[in-house]
């Protein structure tokens, strides 16, 4: 066996007969490739392992939610293991056990030098292989009915059906019309999702203040775009001056700050607000659903800021600082619209990501970009910030333009 380094050390060989190796090292690659392969190791009192490919086991590092860490290796416990070591597993059933060797390291001081003494030993390790999550199927509904998911955390616990119900049924305002159970946790009777159809009308206030957001983002780029607009037509009727730049940047500094502070009055106690979950519970893919639209909105309005000040600099002939430039580029690109939809939702509510790229489509670029030329406004994703910085030189170049013919027209009739 090789020599480990000090403490512990959980790079271990997956036990194999030697003649077979090579072989069993790429069927195992393979298998975990293909999802096949997820195995968990479990010691009271020692981290978790996990099996990597290749055969050798690791140790998992998590950053486990006050109170919610395994601390041994029951049945709840051990499925949280595996959901927090690999996607799509809902329990660990009991494979065997492995032994784990290790090193410890004693030092020893006295008052003329320092003794290092070494320990080499075992552990055995329960084994598990953690089991495939399988989908709650959605009930159908109506248009009297209302539908939502509710997913369990990697912190929390397989519950029963009643269990389940009973959170919906804070919910709904009663139990539900029709449920499906998902994540089945094999024989305990638990299981790790339900989804439901509801006939009581909705009545949440998140989005409630959804709304009242989308409306605060509209009135600010109306304003902006207006007052873009107006220096427009002074730089048409050759007014412009910089007092009036200095003017502009303060006037689009209050509308955004107006804007801020009446979004601010909107988002009361967010204790209260989010209080129909608790989230080391459970995730709901209505609030999840929200929650991501409200991230866009106010990423929108950063957006929105950056291009007023953008194209205020064109019409005022000021250089735009270049980091300026790429961190535009950089934050309101698709790749990092994508981060913004989240992780809950990639993770348990994919059938959410294409409506919310169409509402990032739709709610902040086509609604809320200023002075978006209509040509612009059946386009089927975001402008690249090419096409707009483009966009916003002809805009601005058209009424220079336009300036300039007047003069001369001025000029021929002296």
């Amino acid at each position: 066996m090789p020599t480990w380094p000090p403490l512990f050390c959980a790079d271990v060989p997956y036990p194999m007969k030697p003649p077979l190796a090579s072989f069993l090292l790429v069927f195992l690659y393979l298998l975990e490739a293909a999802g096949a392969i997820r195995k968990i190791a479990c010691l009271e009192g020692f981290g978790p392992l996990k099996l990597l490919n290749g055969g050798q086991w690791k140790m998992l590092h998590f950053n486990w939610h006050s109170g919610h860490a395994p601390v041994d290796c029951s049945f709840d416990s051990v499925s949280k293991i595996c959901r927090k070591a690999f996607p799509d597993v809902a329990y660990g059933k009991r494979d065997g056990s492995i032994d784990v060797h290790y090193s410890k390291v004693h030092r020893i001081s006295d008052r003329y030098h320092r003794t290092t003494k070494w320990k080499n030993g075992a552990l055995e390790f329960q084994e598990f292989s953690c089991q495939e999550y399988v989908r709650a199927s959605e009930p159908v509904g109506n248009n009297e009915t209302w539908s939502d998911k509710f997913v369990a955390t990697k912190h929390s616990v397989c519950r029963s059906e009643e269990s389940w119900i009973e959170m919906v049924e804070e919910k709904c305002g009663e139990k539900p019309a029709e449920h499906h159970l998902g994540g089945s946790c094999g024989d305990t009777k638990t299981f790790l999702e339900i989804a439901y159809i509801c006939h009581q009308p909705l009545d949440d206030p998140k989005n409630t203040f959804l709304e009242i957001m989308e409306d605060i983002f509209s009135e600010y780029v109306q304003k902006i775009s207006a007052l873009l607009a107006s220096e427009l037509t002074k730089v048409r009727d050759e007014k412009t001056s910089e007092d009036d730049f200095r003017s502009l940047k303060r006037r689009g500094e209050a509308a955004r700050r107006i804007g801020l502070v009446s979004a601010l009055d909107e988002e009361h106690d967010l204790t209260i607000f989010w209080s129909d979950e608790t989230a080391d519970i459970f995730i709901s893919r209505l609030t999840s659903e929200i929650a991501a639209k409200h991230r866009l909105l106010q990423h929108g309005f950063k957006r929105a800021s950056m291009l007023f000040k953008m194209v205020a600099d064109l019409i005022y002939n000021k250089a735009t600082d270049h980091n300026y430039l790429l961190k535009f580029y950089g934050f309101y690109s698709q790749n990092h619209v994508d981060e913004l939809i989240g992780a809950e939702v990639k993770s348990h509510f994919a059938e959410l990501e294409t409506g919310l790229k169409e509402y990032w489509t739709s709610e902040i670029c086509k609604k809320n970009t200023p002075l978006l030329l209509e040509e612009y406004r059946s386009a089927k994703k975001c402008l690249e910030f090419e096409d707009l910085l483009q966009m916003y030189v002809r805009i601005v170049g058209a009424q220079k333009e336009t300036s300039e013919e007047v003069e001369d027209s001025s000029v021929n009739d002296i």
